[in-house]
């Protein structure tokens, strides 16, 4: 007669190894145009202001 395994708990010989690794983040290259400098906030908020509908 075989022993019946629980379903929760998995055989003694199998092993389980997690492994994490930190994310790697896309840094922006310097001087590659796509971080907003003040200038460019400003003058979204002009146009904003200006040519956004009314209410």
């Amino acid at each position: 007669m075989k022993k019946q395994q629980d379903k929760n708990n998995p055989p003694e010989e199998w092993e389980l190894t997690l492994t994490l690794e930190p994310e790697e983040e896309e840094q922006p290259e310097p001087g590659d145009g796509s971080a907003l400098t003040d200038e460019d906030i400003l003058l979204l908020g002009y146009l904003g202001r200006h040519l956004g509908g009314k209410k």
